[in-house]
């Protein structure tokens, strides 16, 4: 249920972005990760678990919260507002790839043929879409 949700509000952030915002200068990156750490931080309160932290945690999180989550969230914000929305959301299907091959290598995984199979499908999907998408100028 919460991915559906996901799911339907990063469409219309997407698409609302460009339409409302598009001459902005300054996008709307700080505030939705601002309440996406809100209400993550109000589940976290509700469903209890446990956690252990150490030095390496931290550094892994500090990078994950500065580097590409922020990075990410400007640069797609800049792309939804000024980019080829068909293009940019055709390559952001890569995402499941890069995710795979980073994560493999990192924590010394062996991933097997079936991951390999859907990030391929997920990219031959991207693939399909933006043949039949049409731009409009």
């Amino acid at each position: 249920m919460l991915a559906f949700v996901a799911a339907v509000c990063w469409a219309l952030y997407s698409n609302l972005t460009r339409r409302w915002a598009r001459e902005a200068e300054t996008g709307a990156v700080p505030l939705f990760l601002l309440a996406s750490g809100m209400v993550l931080g109000v589940l976290r309160l509700i469903f209890p678990e446990t956690t252990q932290w150490n030095n390496q945690s931290l550094v892994e999180l500090a990078y994950m919260a500065l580097f590409p989550t922020i990075l990410a969230y400007a640069f797609w914000d800049s792309a939804m507002r000024r980019g080829n929305m068909i293009l940019v959301t055709s390559l952001s299907y890569l995402t499941p790839l890069l995710s795979i091959i980073i994560g493999a290598i990192y924590l010394g995984v062996r991933t097997g043929w079936y991951l390999w199979a859907g990030c391929l499908l997920v990219v031959f999907g991207s693939l399909v879409c933006k043949l039949s998408v049409q731009e409009n100028p």
